[in-house]
């Protein structure tokens, strides 16, 4: 796992200058919005030790307009249910839906999307807003699978969103306060 210092550093390279690191749960305000990290287990492994051990954190970004969740790796757990319970019901969900294959492998590290819309209802989502996919290659499932997989999977009173590769989007007034 990389140490603070070495993140802060990093990222003060590529020419951010003020960087506040987070630990599970702090919150840090500016201006009208809110952000608060949320840790999610995650089996690191990515290093040269491979022992296999620490977090990741999502972020909940409360702005005066709208309450969104956004997820980058983790597989499916407590903290969901948990965090809508903190911090009430989040409009908009970013979560993730690929590199989920082969599950008894995965099932540790990223949820696939069935996983996603359950997290989504968890935290009250109206919309799902799909990522983790489709950037290259990093497990068997064929890499243009997770959003097929992701639009068939039931979701009443969840609207599912699979943007094109480097397409934005500017939210409906249906996914604010």
């Amino acid at each position: 796992m990389f140490a603070p210092e070495t993140i802060s550093r990093n990222v003060s390279l590529a020419g951010f200058s003020r960087i506040i690191p987070h630990k599970a749960g702090q919150r840090s305000r500016f201006g009208p919005l809110h952000l608060i990290s949320v840790a999610v287990p995650h089996k690191t492994g990515q290093n040269l030790q491979g022992n296999n051990h620490g977090n990741a954190h999502c972020w909940r970004l409360d702005a005066p307009e709208v309450r969104m969740f956004f997820c980058g790796d983790t597989p499916y757990g407590p903290e969901f249910r948990k965090t809508r319970q903190a911090y009430g019901k989040s409009d908009v969900a970013l979560l993730p839906i690929g590199a989920y294959t082969p599950r008894w492998f995965e099932r540790n590290n990223h949820v696939n999307p069935a996983e996603a819309v359950r997290i989504g209802r968890d935290l009250g989502a109206d919309t799902i807003i799909a990522g983790h996919w489709g950037t290259f290659a990093m497990t068997p499932e064929p890499v243009l699978d997770p959003p097929k997989q992701f639009m068939k999977v039931a979701s009443p009173g969840i609207d599912k969103v699979v943007l094109k590769i480097g397409e934005t989007i500017v939210p409906s007034r249906q996914c604010h306060r």
